[in-house]
């Protein structure tokens, strides 16, 4: 290897090693004044949230800990079903993910509501307590059972073959 070509290798490694250990040293100004400002930002609403019961703080300056308050976990939760997706793949594998539940009727807010969510998510009701959906789904379906506190009630199954499953496809764009 020529010598120059060592050097330059030499000296990439060197500007990596210090990107690394001073990130910002290579921000634009603006860029600083940027991400300064969205750190000032992140910590005012966590500050907030912890004024509001949300989070809790142990210790104190940059030793603090926060961690969410069982007000806080709720409250994330909720956040996350209402920017909840149902995953989309490029191909579709030929088999029904299907959502069955048998929710009794002294829950009737939890059922109903579990019916609007799958339905508001994408998935096309097939009977009156049965979803379908094309695509793998299993981890979006748990958290919103668990979060509507009727996973018991709820079956979920791969079919590689479903009578009558025209409209399905149709709704699909199979």
């Amino acid at each position: 290897m020529p010598s120059l070509t060592k050097q330059l290798l030499v000296e990439l490694l060197e500007t990596v090693e210090l990107m690394f250990y001073a990130p910002d040293m290579f921000l634009t100004p603006g860029q600083r004044r940027r991400k300064h400002e969205l750190l000032r930002k992140r910590r005012r609403a966590l500050f907030e949230l912890e004024r509001q019961g949300f989070v809790e703080r142990e210790g104190r300056g940059k030793r603090a800990k926060f961690t969410l308050s069982e007000a806080g976990e709720i409250r994330a939760r909720l956040a996350k079903l209402a920017t909840l997706k149902l995953p989309k793949e490029p191909r579709w594998d030929g088999k029904w993910r299907l959502v069955m539940f048998d929710i009794p009727e002294k829950q009737k807010a939890a059922r109903d509501s579990l019916r609007l969510k799958l339905r508001h998510l994408g998935m096309k009701q097939a009977q009156k307590s049965v979803f379908a959906y094309p695509y793998e789904c299993r981890e979006v379906v748990d958290f919103v059972t668990e979060l509507f506190d009727v996973r018991p009630y709820i079956r979920y199954a791969v079919a590689s073959s479903l009578d009558g499953d025209r409209d399905l496809k149709d709704f699909f764009g199979f």
